[in-house]
């Protein structure tokens, strides 16, 4: 993405019980340049032919920027609402109670609006990923010199233990606002931990303000080998909250902006770059941004949800943060296909763990009978395994109780097609 001039336009909601109104206040924060790295260029390890692995940047922030219009923006996080936010409102000074207590962001590597993006080529069915890491936008202004702020960063898989990445469904099916969602914990007013959560907690110091920089602040989070793995069936999701090192009491005041009267003694203040959708329309994807707004900080006002992160066009407002993923993938897909449709992916995982199973994609041009063989290194069959399949893309699973670790070879066979490749079975 290229440099430009950006004002970044403070947000803040009004909330009822459902479909929400979307306001603005005209506070303005002057950022010298909106700094954003190049994140959409598609990397290739090895080739495809190769079966080598494929690194991307998945950026669902600027595919909705660049192909769909949404305007910057940011929202400011603090852990409390009962500091005050002061701002210009048409040229008067102006506050009010801060609103966003923490946000997020949901991804899916495999939603197709990802397809509309020439630089991003979203994942198969076939495929299991990992996040290597993960970028975040943000702005910090430090007032208190002598304190140590936190940023705090939560990586959340799906699952069902406390933290983890759900899916909630509202509307009319099928798949019509589908959104994702995670537990908050109220006491320490950030992210749930758990067993499928990976929080990191980043000190922001004065070479972190934006007194300094006069730019968007980019901070990019590598992910602990431990915690990479995806299942090609999951989405995962990055919160972020703000954690200030001082104390404070009611009334204190942020300040947003030059206008308005220095306060005695302002605070620190923290802010995330958002995408916001200025039409109203209502997104049915789920990988629009999670919030938590300073009445669900208190309450449990809507059903079901509790202490949850709320979807952001729950409230006919898609309000994005501005995070990127970089995602690994063994290359898996089905590649080369012959005229008559027929052929052969690559085995997934690979190398695969003894006792365990092995996916082996395949397309066929015409249904019929497919027979999957394996053999050994000598040429031994070890596995045959044949059944009926439709027209189109499919997956043999087989397990692999039986093997001992080496180098295999599976060989599909249908009709007068045949093709070969192998895997490896690791300890």
């Amino acid at each position: 993405m290229k440099k430009s001039l950006f004002t970044l336009l403070g947000g803040m909601f009004t909330f009822g019980v459902m479909a929400q109104g979307y306001l603005q206040p005209p506070n303005k924060i002057e950022v010298k340049e909106y700094q954003v790295p190049n994140h959409s260029k598609l990397r290739v390890n090895a080739p495809a032919s190769a079966g080598g692995q494929i690194s991307q940047w998945f950026s669902y922030a600027g595919l909705q920027e660049n192909q769909n219009g949404f305007t910057g923006g940011s929202m400011m996080l603090f852990p409390d609402s009962s500091v005050v936010i002061a701002y210009l409102n048409s040229g008067t000074p102006a506050m009010y109670n801060n609103l966003w207590i923490s946000a997020g962001q949901a991804l899916d590597v495999k939603d197709v609006e990802f397809s509309f993006d020439p630089n991003t080529e979203p994942l198969s069915k076939f495929n299991d990923y990992s996040v290597d890491s993960i970028s975040i936008l943000y702005l910090y202004d430090r007032k208190i010199h002598t304190v140590t702020d936190t940023m705090i960063v939560s990586f959340h898989k799906q699952g069902s233990t406390p933290g983890a990445m759900s899916l909630w469904a509202f509307g009319t099916p099928p798949n019509q606002n589908v959104f994702a969602s995670t537990d908050f914990n109220r006491s320490t007013r950030e992210a749930t931990k758990g067993a499928t959560v990976y929080q990191i907690r980043i000190p922001l110091t004065a070479l972190d303000s934006i007194a300094n920089q006069g730019v968007w602040g980019v901070k990019t989070i590598a992910i602990p080998t431990s915690f990479k793995g995806i299942t090609r069936n999951n989405i995962i999701g990055t919160t972020v909250s703000f954690k200030p090192g001082y104390t404070y009491a009611a009334g204190d005041t942020i300040l947003t902006g030059t206008g308005v009267n220095e306060p005695v003694n302002p605070l620190n203040a923290f802010w995330v770059r958002t995408l916001n959708n200025g039409n109203n329309s209502v997104y049915a994807y789920y990988n629009n941004g999670m919030l938590i707004d300073k009445t669900q900080l208190y309450t449990d006002r809507l059903q079901n949800f509790g202490s949850r992160y709320l979807p952001s066009n729950f409230y006919t407002v898609s309000q994005i943060v501005h995070i990127d993923y970089l995602i690994s993938s063994a290359n898996v897909g089905i590649k080369d296909i012959n005229t008559n449709g027929y052929g052969l992916g690559n085995a997934y995982p690979n190398p695969v763990s003894v006792n365990s199973s092995v996916n082996i994609p395949f397309v066929i041009g015409k249904s019929g009978d497919v027979t999957l063989t394996i053999t050994n290194i000598i040429g031994q069959n070890v596995s045959v395994n044949t059944g009926k399949f439709n027209t189109g893309e499919n997956t043999f699973t087989v397990d692999l109780n039986n093997l001992k670790p080496g180098v295999y070879f599976y060989t599909i066979s249908s009709g007068n097609f045949t093709s070969t490749k192998k895997f490896t079975v690791a300890e």
